[in-house]
C-alpha cells in the first residue's frame, strides 16, 4: 500500500470535500481516501505508486478542482535535523564549561557549578538544541523555495545564543576589569539565568513562527 498526501485547490465547502473524498474512493486502484477540508488535504491510498495526473482526471471532472502533491520531510532529513539539534546541544554545554573553567581556573568546579544549578543550565542546552535543529529544519525548507527567511531567522538565532552565553561571562569580569558589574551579576545570578532562558524561548518560538511561515508558503508555491 502507498500513502500520499495531496493539496486540493478550488475546494471551498464541506459539499465540495464529501463530493471529491466520494469520487477518489470509486477510483478502482484506490483503497482508500479522507478529505480534510480544513486543511484543504486529502489523503489517498493506493495499491501501489500513481501519478496524480491520473487522479486529477477524475477530481477535475468533479468541478474546478485539482490536486497537488505535498512535498514532505524525508526520514533523512528528520535525521540530520535530530543531529543538528543534538550537536548544537553538546557544542553549547562544552562552551559553558570552558567558559566556567577559564573563570574559575579550575577542571572540577564547573562541574559542581553545573551540577548544582542543572535546573538553569538545562533549558539553556535544550534551547540552544532547538534552535540548531529548527535552524537545519528552515535550511531544508529554504531549498523548497524559501530561502529568503534564512537570513532573518538567523539574526534572531544568534542573538539568543548571545543570551545563552550571558551568564557564564560573569566569573571573567573581573579579569576584565568590571568588578562592580560582577559583583551585580553574582548578585543576581538566578536572574541573570531566567532572564538567558527567556531570551532563548523567545528565539525558539520565533524560529517556530519562521519554519511554519516557510512551510506555509511552500505549500502555496506547490498548489
Amino acid at each position: 500500500m502507498v500513502e500520499a498526501t495531496y493539496k486540493i485547490k478550488g475546494m471551498t465547502c464541506g459539499s465540495c470535500a464529501m463530493k471529491i473524498e466520494k469520487a477518489v474512493k470509486a477510483i478502482e486502484f484506490v483503497s482508500g481516501a479522507h478529505v480534510d477540508f480544513r486543511k484543504s488535504t486529502i489523503k489517498i491510498t493506493t495499491v501501489e505508486a500513481v501519478d496524480v495526473d491520473e487522479i486529477n482526471e477524475v477530481v477535475s471532472g468533479l468541478g474546478s478542482y485539482s490536486l497537488n502533491i505535498i512535498e514532505e520531510v524525508d526520514e533523512p532529513a528528520i535525521y540530520s535535523i535530530l543531529v543538528w539539534g543534538i550537536v548544537g546541544a553538546i557544542l553549547i554545554f562544552t562552551v559553558f564549561y570552558l567558559l566556567q573553567t577559564l573563570g574559575m581556573q579550575s577542571w572540577t568546579m564547573p562541574i559542581e557549578f553545573m551540577t548544582d544549578k542543572w535546573y538553569l543550565v538545562a533549558p539553556l542546552v535544550l534551547g540552544f538544541g532547538t534552535q540548531a535543529g529548527l535552524l537545519r529544519a528552515i535550511h531544508l525548507l529554504a531549498q523548497h523555495g524559501g530561502g529568503a527567511v534564512v537570513a532573518s531567522s538567523g539574526g534572531v538565532s544568534g542573538s539568543a545564543m548571545l543570551a545563552c552565553c550571558m551568564h557564564n561571562l560573569v566569573p571573567l569580569l573581573p579579569i576584565l576589569g568590571a568588578t562592580g558589574l560582577a559583583t551585580f551579576f553574582s548578585a543576581y545570578q538566578t536572574q541573570v539565568f531566567l532572564l538567558s532562558i527567556g531570551m532563548t524561548m523567545a528565539g525558539v518560538v520565533y524560529m517556530i513562527y519562521k519554519y511554519y511561515s516557510i512551510k506555509s508558503a511552500c505549500e502555496t508555491h506547490h498548489s
